[in-house]
């Protein structure tokens, strides 16, 4: 791939830019949640002496692979994509191949948080991001698939194994729980809650206790899931 940034790798006539058409009929989140949302993670990789994120968005689990990169960057390509995000410069997001970055990246039209969105043509690229960002040895925090749900973080062992090769220079960590604490814990005052916040947490708690004794109550063990689909909507 020519090595000419800014990207795309191909010539845009002089003027020409990504249309913000799309972003009309789109839902946005503003750029002060945004600047929220970076400065928190930020301070996390600081406190935990990461140096830098590498996200690993995929459709593992109906595309909740995807959840972390969409927090993050506002995009979340059911095809996956990659991106870094750093300390002291925005982050860069990797995302299909070259000939469909032509003229430029769909995403560059959809959002406004990230403005530099490249090709990914494979963990060398990445990799070649962080090294031209002045980093050379470190700290790498992986970020990939984790929820409340599925609690054991997931990763692709290729993409892993390629970005350890890549990268030899740098140690390389867990770093799911730094995006889901960000997305669980959204402000003080819900650690703190209110007259409001305690009687939404109430109802919650009323929900999925109910749910748990309508379950109870119509499954067996080892019974089917037909069986128990029929039982429900009996």
């Amino acid at each position: 791939m020519p090595q000419n940034p800014p990207y795309p790798p191909n010539p845009l006539p002089e003027g020409a830019k990504p249309t913000k058409e799309p972003m009309k009929y789109l839902p946005q989140l503003s750029l002060k949640e945004r600047d929220s949302r970076w400065d928190g993670i930020r301070k996390k990789m600081l406190l935990a002496r990461i140096d830098v994120l590498v996200f690993m968005g995929n459709d593992a689990f109906w595309d909740m692979g995807l959840a972390n990169l969409r927090y993050v960057t506002q995009i979340g390509p059911k095809g996956g994509a990659h991106a870094v995000f750093f300390i002291d410069r925005d982050p860069i997001v990797f995302h299909s191949r070259p000939h469909m970055n032509r003229p430029t990246n769909y995403h560059l039209s959809t959002q406004d948080w990230i403005h530099d969105v490249r090709p990914m043509s494979g963990v060398p690229d990445v990799a070649a991001a962080i090294k031209d960002a002045g980093l050379t040895k470190g700290t790498v925090g992986l970020v990939s698939f984790g929820s409340a749900i599925i609690t054991t973080p997931t990763f692709f062992h290729g993409d892993v194994l390629n970005y350890e090769k890549e990268l030899p220079g740098f140690k390389f960590t867990d770093a799911n729980w730094v995006i889901e604490q960000m997305r669980l814990i959204k402000a003080a005052r819900i650690s703190n809650p209110g007259i409001l916040e305690r009687l939404v947490i109430w109802v919650g708690n009323l929900l999925i206790s109910v749910g748990q004794k309508t379950r109870e109550r119509v499954t067996v063990p080892r019974q089917t899931y037909l069986d128990s689909a029929a039982r429900f909507t009996a």
